[in-house]
C-alpha cells in the first residue's frame, strides 16, 4: 500500500492579559486510506487555534510570524492561485504567497513579522515592484512585495544603487549581517507598485526557497464560510473514451440543496473509458467577499478515497506546472479554471496523494488498472476544503456504459419495400432497444416499429409507409442512444452539394466532422489512409447533416494520414473530399525539430519539454480584426490546442519578402476572450523569420506594429507656473500595440538631465519626484517613450517655476 506523508509541527503560543495556550501536533504518516481524516484533524486544529486566538487576543504563533498591517486581517488572494507570468503575456504560474487586503487604500506601514536580515531588495515597473526578502533566524525567507516605499535604512541602499545606475530598477544583495531588523520594525508601506490594486504581497519560503502556504506556516484568519462548488468537470483520455458519447471534456452544473445542505449535481453523465475528473470552486473567508482558492480538494469512488491535493508548497522550477494541476474549461454561460482531480503525465508536483492505482483516473467499464469501474450507476464524492476545516461537498452519480454505436446504415429496396439495414455495436449490451419512426416534415417523429436488436447479427427493418423522412433511435439499458436519420426526397439542385469539414485534434487522435449543405442517402464512407494501409472508420450521426468520425495516429505509419470522405446523395449525386493529418510524433525523451507548411512554420522541441507524446497539427487561419496592429497574412493555429510544455519550444514564423519594415514585426498569441498580446519579435532578417520561445500552444499571428506610443497630460503642463520648487512631474504614457516592455524605453529628463524615474504600466504613468530646489525660470521637462517594436515618441513641456513673494 502507498503511503501519503503529511508533516508539520505547530507550537502555538497566543498570549493575551488573561492567559496562555499552547497547541502542538507531532509530524503524522499515515496510510493514504487515512489521509483524508487527516487532513481534516490538521484543519480543525488550525480552526481550534482560531477560535481560541480569538478568544484570547492576538495570536503569534511559535513558527515566528506576526500580521505584517496595522489594519484588518483579510485576504484578497490565497496560496497557489493562478496568476500570469511577469513578461508573459499568455504563461501562468502559481500564486507564491498570499495577498493582503489594503482596502483600495496605499501607505499602510508595513513591520517586519520576525527578527531577521535583509538579503535582496528589488524595484522594478513590473512583477513584485518594490520587494523585501528577509531571512529569518530560523532559516525561512519572508517576502513582502508591491510596496510604495522603503523604510529609510532599507531606502538608503536602494537610492545610492539607482543614483549610481541611473535608473529605477535596481536588484541588490546583501549579507546576512548587513541589515537587521527585529520583529515589529518599520520596514516599508504598502502600496501598488509592479501593477493590479494595493494589496501586500507576502510570501514564506523555507530552506530551500520552496514557497510554503503561509496559512499553513504561521497565520490564521477568522474563516467559518465553507467553499463554494459550481461544477464537477469530466475529461475523457484516449480515443476509446468518451462522456455522454463525445470525446471532449464536459462538466455538470451544481446547485445548493436547501434540504440537505449539500451541493447536488444537474444530471447523471454517462462515461466509458479512462476518465479524470476535476472541480470548479471557490473559497470566501469572514469580512471580504472577494473569491479565494480552496486549500484542499479530494475525490471520492463508492465511498472510498482515490484522490487528493493540499496547496501547501511547491518548487519554483515548477511554477509552471499549474498548466497540469487545472484543466480551463468553457461551459454554458462562462468558463473557468477547473481544479484537477487526477495526476496528469508529467506532474512533479507533490502535493497529491493517490490511495488507489497511479494517478487518480477513473477506468469506467475499461479492464486495466487498478481502478475499475464496472457497468452501471457509482458515486463520486467531490470535496472542498478551506485552511480553517470548512468543508463542502457533492455526491455525482456516475453511469458507466458503453453506448451503442450504428454502423453502416442504409435504406435498401427489396421489390416494393424499403428496409433499414446495418449493424448495432455495443461492448457492454448483448441487445438493444429500437424505435423507427417516420415524419411528413423532418420535425414530429411518430415512432412506428419497436424492436429488440441483437448486437451480434445484422439488423433488417421494414418501412411501413411511404413518408420521406425516417429516423432509427437505438437505447442501451443505461440510457445511451445513437441515431440515424433519412430523408429519401429526390431533389434537384442547380448547384453542386457541398461538403464542410473540421478537426479538433486530440493528443493521441482527430475528431474529424463532415456537415453537408443538404441530407445524405446514408453515412459518410470515411477510410484512412497512409503509406502502408487502407481501413475504415464508423461515422456517428450528430444531426440530420452531421457527422462524426474518430481518426486515430498511427505511431507506426508514414508522415502524412489522410481522411477520405465519401458522401452520397438521394439524387444519385457523390462527393468526395480529403482532411490531411501530420502524424511526426512528438515524445518526452526526444530532440526534434518539424517544418509545416512548406517551411512556412518551425517548431522546434527540446529534449524532456513535452509532457507526453502527441502529434503536433498546424492550421492556417485568418484572425479577425486585430485592433492597433497590421495583419500580414501569417497566422497559424497549433493544435492540440492549449498544449503545455515543461521546457520552452522554439516557434518561427516566416514573413512575405515583400515586408517594407520587418523591424516592426513581431508574433503575437491570440487570447480566449479575442485580445492579442506580444510573445517575442527575435528577427531573423535574413532568413526571413520571426521567432519566439512559447509554453503552450494557440493561435499565433505575425503582425506590424507601426503606431508610436501615445504621451498625454504632462506636468506640469506647458507654459504653466509653478509656486514648488519641487514639484512632481509626470506624464501619462500608452501602447496599445506591441507595448512597452523595457524600463529603459520610458525616459524622462528635466533641462537636459536624465532622472531616475518611475514607470507604472498599471496606471500608465511615467512619475518623479523633483528632490532638489529648481531654480527660478523656466525649465523644459521631455519625455520620450518607444514600444517593443521600436516606434518611438517624444512630447515636451515648458514651465516656469515662479519667483516666491
Amino acid at each position: 500500500m502507498k503511503m501519503a506523508r503529511l508533516e508539520g509541527r505547530i507550537d502555538g503560543n497566543c498570549f493575551s492579559s488573561t492567559g496562555v495556550f499552547l497547541i502542538t501536533y507531532a509530524p503524522l504518516v499515515i496510510s493514504t486510506d487515512l489521509m483524508m481524516v487527516a487532513i481534516r484533524i490538521r484543519t480543525h486544529i488550525v480552526l481550534v487555534l482560531l477560535v481560541l486566538g480569538t478568544m484570547l487576543g492576538q495570536c503569534v504563533w511559535a513558527e515566528g510570524l506576526d500580521w505584517p498591517l496595522p489594519i484588518k486581517a483579510a485576504l484578497s488572494s490565497s496560496f497557489g492561485e493562478t496568476r500570469p507570468a511577469s513578461g508573459e503575456k499568455w504563461a501562468a504560474y502559481f500564486h507564491f504567497g498570499i495577498d493582503l487586503k489594503t482596502w483600495g487604500k496605499t501607505g499602510y506601514e508595513v513591520r517586519a513579522v520576525a527578527d531577521g536580515y535583509i538579503v535582496r531588495l528589488r524595484t522594478s515597473p513590473w512583477g513584485y515592484g518594490r520587494a523585501i526578502y528577509q531571512r529569518l533566524e530560523d532559516g525561512r525567507l519572508v517576502v513582502y512585495a508591491h510596496l510604495e516605499g522603503f523604510a529609510a535604512k532599507l531606502a538608503a541602499p536602494v537610492e545610492k544603487a539607482q543614483r549610481a545606475q541611473v535608473q529605477y530598477s535596481v536588484n541588490l544583495w546583501f549579507k546576512e549581517d548587513e541589515i537587521f531588523v527585529k520583529r515589529g520594525e518599520l520596514i516599508g508601506w504598502s502600496g501598488r507598485s509592479g501593477g493590479g490594486a494595493p494589496h501586500l504581497h507576502l510570501e514564506v519560503r523555507d530552506g530551500n526557497n520552496r514557497p510554503l502556504n503561509p496559512l499553513m506556516h504561521g497565520y490564521a484568519l477568522a474563516d467559518s464560510r465553507p467553499p463554494t462548488l459550481q461544477r464537477v468537470a469530466l475529461i475523457p483520455f484516449g480515443a476509446e473514451s468518451t462522456v455522454n458519447g463525445n470525446h471532449a471534456p464536459f462538466s455538470v452544473a451544481l446547485r445548493w440543496d436547501e434540504q440537505t445542505k449539500q451541493f447536488a449535481a444537474a444530471e447523471i453523465p454517462q462515461a466509458h473509458g479512462r476518465i479524470g475528473v476535476a472541480v470548479l470552486a471557490y473559497d470566501r473567508a469572514d469580512g471580504a467577499e472577494n473569491k479565494l482558492a480552496p486549500y484542499h480538494t479530494a475525490l471520492s469512488v463508492n465511498g472510498e478515497p482515490l484522490f487528493a491535493a493540499a496547496y501547501d508548497r511547491f518548487a519554483i522550477a515548477d511554477r509552471h506546472q499549474v498548466a497540469l494541476d487545472r484543466t480551463r474549461l468553457s461551459y454554458p454561460g462562462g468558463s473557468g479554471q477547473f481544479y484537477n482531480l487526477f495526476w496528469a503525465p508529467g506532474n512533479r508536483l507533490n502535493f497529491y496523494s493517490v490511495a488507489r492505482g497511479d494517478d487518480g483516473v477513473l477506468h469506467c467499464g475499461v479492464n486495466s488498472g487498478e481502478v475499475f469501474l464496472k457497468k452501471g450507476l457509482h458515486q463520486l464524492e467531490i470535496v472542498a476544503e478551506d485552511i480553517a476545516g470548512n468543508r463542502s461537498a457533492v455526491r455525482l452519480q456516475l453511469q458507466v456504459n458503453s453506448p451503442p454505436t450504428l454502423t453502416d446504415v442504409q435504406l435498401r429496396r427489396d421489390g416494393d419495400v424499403w428496409y433499414a439495414t446495418g449493424r448495432l455495436v455495443d461492448e457492454d449490451d448483448a441487445q438493444v432497444a429500437a424505435r423507427l419512426a417516420s415524419s411528413k416534415r423532418g420535425d414530429k417523429w411518430k415512432t412506428v416499429v419497436e424492436e429488440v436488436l441483437s448486437t451480434a447479427n445484422e439488423f433488417r427493418l421494414a418501412l411501413p409507409g411511404e413518408a420521406n423522412f425516417w429516423r432509427l433511435e437505438v437505447e442501451d439499458k443505461g440510457g445511451a442512444r445513437d441515431f440515424h436519420n433519412w430523408d429519401r426526397r429526390v431533389k434537384k439542385h442547380a448547384e453542386k452539394p457541398q461538403l464542410q469539414v473540421g478537426r479538433r485534434i486530440f493528443p493521441g487522435f482527430a475528431a474529424v466532422t463532415v456537415e453537408s449543405d443538404r441530407p445524405l442517402a446514408e453515412s459518410p464512407q470515411v477510410q484512412l489512409v497512409d503509406e502502408e494501409r487502407n481501413y475504415p472508420l464508423v461515422p456517428r450521426q450528430l444531426g440530420p447533416r452531421q457527422y462524426r468520425v474518430i481518426a486515430p495516429f498511427i505511431a507506426a505509419g508514414g508522415e502524412k494520414l489522410e481522411v477520405d470522405i465519401i458522401a452520397r446523395y438521394a439524387s444519385g449525386e457523390e462527393v468526395g473530399t480529403a482532411l490531411v493529418l501530420d502524424q511526426r510524433a512528438v515524445t518526452p525523451q526526444q530532440t526534434r525539430q518539424l517544418d509545416f507548411e512548406r517551411g512556412a512554420v518551425s517548431l522546434n522541441f527540446p529534449q524532456d519539454s513535452v509532457y507526453e507524446r502527441f502529434f503536433p497539427q498546424v492550421e492556417k487561419w485568418q484572425p479577425g480584426e486585430v485592433e492597433h496592429l497590421q495583419d500580414v497574412g501569417v497566422a497559424y493555429a497549433l493544435a492540440p490546442d492549449g498544449t503545455a510544455f515543461d521546457k520552452k519550444i522554439s516557434l518561427a514564423l516566416r514573413y512575405p519578402a515583400e515586408i517594407a519594415h520587418p523591424e516592426r514585426l513581431a508574433i503575437y498569441e491570440e487570447s480566449a476572450n479575442g485580445k492579442w498580446g506580444l510573445v517575442d519579435n527575435d528577427l531573423d532578417v535574413e532568413g526571413g523569420v520571426v521567432k519566439a520561445q512559447i509554453r503552450r500552444f494557440g493561435r499565433f499571428a505575425v503582425l506590424a506594429d507601426v503606431a508610436p506610443p501615445t504621451i498625454e497630460r504632462l506636468r506640469p503642463a506647458a507654459a504653466a507656473i509653478v509656486d514648488i520648487k519641487r514639484p512632481l512631474l509626470s506624464a501619462r504614457v500608452e501602447d496599445k500595440g506591441s507595448g512597452i516592455v523595457r524600463e529603459e524605453d520610458v525616459v524622462m529628463k528635466l533641462d537636459g538631465r536624465k532622472l531616475i524615474s518611475e514607470y507604472d504600466p498599471g496606471e500608465d504613468v511615467v512619475r518623479y519626484l523633483v528632490e532638489e530646489d529648481l531654480a527660478v525660470g523656466p525649465h523644459e521637462l521631455v519625455v520620450v517613450v518607444r514600444d517593443a517594436s521600436g516606434n518611438e515618441a517624444t512630447a515636451r513641456s515648458v514651465f516656469v517655476v515662479r519667483q516666491e513673494e
